[in-house]
């Protein structure tokens, strides 16, 4: 018996998971990555993060800045401002230069 995550449906049905090799097939790059987790916010853990986080819904990708582009930015119900850094974890920037990057002041 072959042991892996599965998901179970409502109605109880069973689907075993996959290993998908993303490097051997080409179409999972950052970009693809970054328009996942764009198009479906609820795949973050915003409200295990910080409660006020939670129901932060997608408002751009790619944002131009002084620091280099953002992946994509969203907004909570209550006006903050979420900014997302998509990165692989095989990206070696991913444990450089990524937690540094951004530095935003915002006035009120």
């Amino acid at each position: 018996m072959k042991n892996g995550p599965i998901i179970v449906s409502p109605e109880s049905n069973v689907q075993r998971l996959q290993r998908v090799e993303l490097q051997a097939t080409g179409i999972y790059d950052e970009k693809w990555l970054q328009q996942l987790v764009f198009a479906n916010a609820d795949l973050l853990p915003f409200y295990e993060i910080d409660a006020d986080y939670a129901g932060a819904v997608p408002v751009c990708m790619e944002l131009v800045t002084k620091s280099g582009r953002v992946d994509c930015i969203y907004v909570t119900p209550t006006g903050r401002l979420v900014i997302t850094e998509t990165k692989l974890y095989r990206n070696p920037q991913s444990r450089r230069e990524v937690i540094g990057r951004y530095s935003i002041t915002l006035k009120t």
